[in-house]
């Protein structure tokens, strides 16, 4: 038996709290990509041992485009917010949203260097990203007009009470049903 949280901010840590307060294992306990290292720490990080999540990508400062953050940007004082939080879950989602634009903008450029720079220019650069990683930070991800999810890979990884550590291999699950209703309900 397991049990699923499935909500975001402080709900998050209300649901560990009460989970913890009525006698739930940990390791049988399991929450969608909305949980971080912060609420670990409003709950106590060794108190949740266990917890598992699902990330869309590596969370730490290890990353390569995280770790040229903190060598590029915070070490030469130039970084904004705590630096404490820079390579946390949710920092992470923001660099992987980030190198995705990113890549968006070079493959367009590669395609059509002279512009001009507009949305629909923008859009076939990003539907033309090919098992674009980030250097190993994301999926292989592939984004099409058809499937602006990139394949809809992610991974799960457990709280070992100071980090998440990655506890399978990046995978998708149920595509076949997720397209089949996507397609049922856009036609």
């Amino acid at each position: 038996d397991w049990v699923m949280f499935w909500g975001a901010g402080v709900g998050q840590t209300v649901a560990l709290s009460e989970a913890l307060r009525n006698g739930l294992p940990m390791d049988r306990v399991s929450s969608s990509v909305w949980i971080s290292e912060s609420d670990m720490d409003v709950v106590g990080k060794d108190r949740v041992k266990g917890v598992i999540k699902l990330e869309p990508c590596a969370s730490g400062r290890e990353p390569k485009p995280v770790a040229d953050i903190l060598k590029e940007v915070v070490a030469k004082g130039k970084g904004a917010g705590p630096e404490n939080k820079v390579g946390t879950s949710y920092y992470n989602y923001g660099v992987m949203m980030a190198t995705l634009m990113v890549e968006g903008v070079r493959v367009a450029f590669e395609k059509n260097p002279n512009g001009p720079v507009s949305g629909p220019w923008l859009n076939e650069g990003l539907r033309s990203i090919t098992n674009f990683t980030a250097e190993g930070m994301i999926p292989p991800t592939t984004i099409t007009k058809e499937d602006h999810q990139g394949g809809g890979r992610c991974r799960v990884a457990r709280w070992d009470g100071a980090k998440f550590t990655p506890a399978t291999d990046w995978f998708t699950a149920n595509q076949d049903i997720v397209w089949a209703e996507i397609r049922k309900y856009s036609e």
